[in-house]
């Protein structure tokens, strides 16, 4: 038999004890030869996005019995759980252990299909089962997922355990493949997640078109009179999970600024395809760009409100202390120009950073572009380099990307493409690198794609990881023409005595050779990881199936490892919510083991982290997801 009970949102279970408040629920209790069972909750609900601190009902009887036990004797009906451990992946429980909670999550892992767990029963006695197994409670049990052709983002483990009365108390742990975070204040096309970095445990991510009027750190999000300034998010790993830690604006936030953005027109032809970042961090400092600041200040912390440079450009430094952040330095470049764009790129190692100005113009030629090195010693921030490559090769916009690793800079180029020229590879793209001993930096090396093999549309995405180590994406057309046909790679360079040689090239296994792949690259010791925002399949989460390409543009990540001199596939990548022109990979960062993929044109409302994510009602807001 059955009987079906409504709960009152205020009722209340009391043990000697203590008192504990139901929330409203319907409580279904099951009686069969003696055995009574009852759930507060569906399994489904997790899947839903529930979140709460929801307790199981149970029968008037085991009240009684459980509130006249001797204090400090374990009742026979007591199922509660002592303790419960996800031992690996390392990350573990989301939220920590509670026995008063009944709802957690768990990540799996992008290099296993597996959770490993250990739950322990508060009554020695009990029964434990997990997925229906039974299940030794001084024994880990591990729970594999297979690599099916069409698998859900999300999965569930129940851990059920059974009290020598015979009742029974669930326990849920839904299964995530990533974290998935939005901004704090989401909007329609504020475009959170167009550039993403990582250091250790932090996080930072910007929106280049949000429109709030608030400057310095932690200001009104919510005050939209400044179109298109811009924005960038500070998130920190805590314990299992991530939390917002800052909301970051420039000092002198204005309309149009690009704080850590791109261009609404630049959307397709320069954002999604060129590997540039405008955000960066190391430690305790993030930069943030602005490439669309109007100041005619020059150097370090000059006017910032005389706006008489349009689109000449500004980069911003921020600290941390303890857990707050302040901002520490306006940088402009030593000859701010009208429409330098100073802020193209960023990037920061240790005390240094590199800031890309596209668009500086030299006394001969205009548009060549520089990089500009600034040093910090103590709290204050000088120029120490203006560089610029000894020939441009026919090519212009250097300081496209900037990279730097300890005492290395790399920068690239993009030059003129002529579809229909015979010269176009003389005006391809190029990589210059350069080495600095003391405060003097030189030129140590310059290549380009027909300098490796014959490769037009070079250097599209760019990685530089421990002053010994290059990646230069590339797309190698087979044809001109709009329906050009590229076949896509990552080239792996090595530096040996000062010179760099190719060590080897990683194919993207896709069958799609439309796509720019590597327009976005990071690398973190033997990790790599390759956006590829233009990719078409409707899979979810990790290696799911390639081979349904309905969802035009909602992209995709792969994770390739080293061995040897040889870079392997070993993960491919696809958000919780794949959409059509999401974007998912416009954007990728790598530190150790953490990857995180930005999609800038995801549609939906959620804030914060672990939100709802199955809306479209917040059209091109972005999104970033997680995987470790």
């Amino acid at each position: 038999m059955f009987s079906i009970n409504e709960v009152g949102a205020n009722s209340k279970r009391c043990t000697p004890d203590k008192c504990v408040v139901l929330a409203s629920m319907v409580v279904v209790m099951i009686s069969s030869c003696g055995r009574t069972t009852s759930h507060g909750i569906e399994p489904g609900a997790l899947e839903a996005g529930v979140e709460a601190d929801v307790h199981t009902a149970t029968s008037p009887s085991e009240e009684v019995e459980e509130a006249s036990a001797p204090k400090g004797k374990i009742s026979d009906s007591d199922a509660t759980l002592a303790s419960l451990v996800v031992l690996a992946p390392s990350r573990g429980l989301i939220p920590v252990f509670d026995p008063q909670r009944n709802q957690y999550k768990a990540k799996l892992s992008y290099t296993t299909m597996s959770i490993t767990l250990q739950a322990t029963p508060a009554h020695p006695l009990a029964k434990l089962e997990i997925n229906e197994n039974a299940v030794d409670p001084n024994e880990p049990f591990t729970v594999s997922f297979a690599k099916e052709a069409e698998r859900p983002a999300r999965r569930l483990i129940n851990v059920v355990v059974t009290a020598p009365s015979g009742k029974q108390m669930l326990t849920t742990i839904a299964i995530g493949m990533s974290t998935y975070v939005k901004a704090s204040n989401t909007a329609t096309k504020m475009s959170f997640g167009q550039f993403v970095a990582i250091s250790n445990d932090t996080i930072v991510v910007s929106a280049g078109l949000e429109s709030s009027a608030a400057t310095g750190v932690n200001g009104n999000e919510n005050d939209y009179s400044a179109l298109r300034s811009g924005a960038a998010y500070v998130f920190v790993r805590e314990e299992n999970s991530w939390a917002q830690q800052a909301y970051l604006k420039a000092s002198n936030t204005e309309a149009g600024d690009l704080f850590g953005g791109a261009k609404e027109c630049d959307w397709v032809k320069e954002y999604w395809t060129h590997g540039n970042r405008r955000v960066a961090i190391d430690g305790d400092t993030i930069v943030v760009a602005a490439p669309g600041e109007d100041s005619a200040a020059t150097g370090v912390d000059g006017d910032q409100h005389d706006n008489s440079a349009t689109d000449s450009g500004a980069a911003y430094v921020f600290v941390r202390q303890g857990q707050a952040w302040g901002q520490q330095a306006y940088l402009k470049a030593s000859n701010t120009r009208k429409g330098d764009q100073f802020g193209h790129s960023v990037d920061i190692s240790g005390d240094t950073i590199v800031v890309g100005a596209v668009r500086a113009s030299s006394a001969a030629n205009s548009d060549n572009g520089a990089a500009y090195v600034f040093v910090r010693h103590g709290h204050t921030w000088t120029q120490q380099a203006s560089l610029k490559p000894t020939a441009y090769g026919g090519g212009r916009y250097f300081g496209d990307d900037v990279e730097i690793s300890g005492d290395t800079i790399a920068v690239t180029n993009f030059g003129v493409k002529h579809w229909s020229s015979s010269d176009v590879h003389s005006k391809g793209r190029a990589v210059t690198v350069f080495s600095r001993q003391g405060d003097i930096w030189t030129q140590q090396d310059r290549f380009s794609g027909v300098d490796v093999s014959g490769t037009i549309l070079f250097g599209y995405g760019l990685a530089l990881f421990e002053n010994s180590l290059a990646v230069v994406g590339a797309s190698e057309m087979t044809k001109w023409g709009p329906m050009a046909r590229t076949v896509q790679a990552a080239f792996v360079f090595i530096r040996k005595a000062g010179r760099w040689s190719l060590l080897t090239k990683a194919a993207l296994p896709s069958g799609n050779e439309t796509v720019h792949f590597s327009s976005q690259l990071a690398i973190s010791g033997d990790l790599m990881v390759a956006g590829e925002s233009h990719e078409d399949s409707r899979a979810t989460g990790i290696d799911g199936d390639q081979s349904d390409t309905s969802a035009s543009n909602s992209g995709a990540a792969f994770i390739y490892r080293r061995s040897g001199n040889a870079w392997n596939q070993e993960s491919y990548l696809k958000p919780s919510n794949t959409q059509s022109g999401d974007g998912f990979g416009a954007a990728v960062a790598t530190s150790g083991t953490t990857v995180v993929v930005g999609a800038p044109a995801e549609d939906s409302a959620a804030r914060g982290i672990d939100g709802i994510e199955d809306n479209n009602d917040a059209m091109d807001s972005g999104a970033v997801y997680i995987f470790e």
